[in-house]
C-alpha cells in the first residue's frame, strides 16, 4: 500500500454525497477524506469514522476500488425505495460486502465500549437518513 494522508471532516448530514452518515473518497491531491455527518457526540463520529477507515483499508488490501464502491452505492441509492434505509454495503451483491460487515463490527465495538448503546446509535442514524429522504422527496414535488 502506498502512503496517504487522512482527513476526517464532520459535516451537516445534508452535505453528504448521498444519504449516508459516513462516506470517503480520495481527493485530487491524494488525501483520503472521510466525511461523517454531525452526530449527538464525538464518540458516535469516531465510531463512524473508524468504520469508514476500516472498510477503505480492507477494500484497498482486497483490490476493491473506490470507483467500484461509488458505482455500486449510487446505483443502489437510485434503485432503493426512499423509505428503506438499508445501507448499500449490507447488500450481499456489494463488491465490498465482507469489508463493510467487518467495519460494522468495529463500529459496534466502539459504540458498545463507550456505553452509548447500539440501539441509540442506530436510531439516530436511521432518523437522520429518514429525514433527509423525506426532505429530498418533498423537494422533488
Amino acid at each position: 500500500m502506498t502512503e496517504f494522508y487522512i482527513r476526517i471532516k464532520v459535516i451537516p448530514h445534508a452535505e453528504q454525497r448521498y444519504n449516508t452518515v459516513g462516506d470517503y473518497e480520495v481527493l485530487e491531491d491524494g488525501t483520503f477524506e472521510i466525511r461523517v455527518s454531525e452526530m449527538d457526540n464525538f464518540r458516535q463520529v469516531l465510531a463512524i469514522a473508524m468504520h469508514e477507515l476500516t472498510e477503505f483499508l480492507l477494500c484497498q488490501e482486497d483490490g476493491v476500488t473506490i470507483s467500484q464502491i461509488d458505482q455500486f452505492d449510487f446505483a443502489f441509492e437510485e434503485l432503493q425505495d426512499p423509505t428503506d434505509m438499508k445501507e448499500p454495503g449490507e447488500d450481499p451483491s456489494a463488491p465490498y460486502h465482507r469489508q463493510h460487515l467487518t467495519a460494522s463490527a468495529v463500529e459496534r465495538v466502539i459504540i458498545s465500549s463507550e456505553g452509548i448503546g447500539w440501539d441509540h446509535h442506530d436510531h439516530k442514524i436511521m432518523s437522520m437518513m429518514t429525514d433527509r429522504a423525506r426532505n429530498e422527496k418533498a423537494v422533488e414535488k
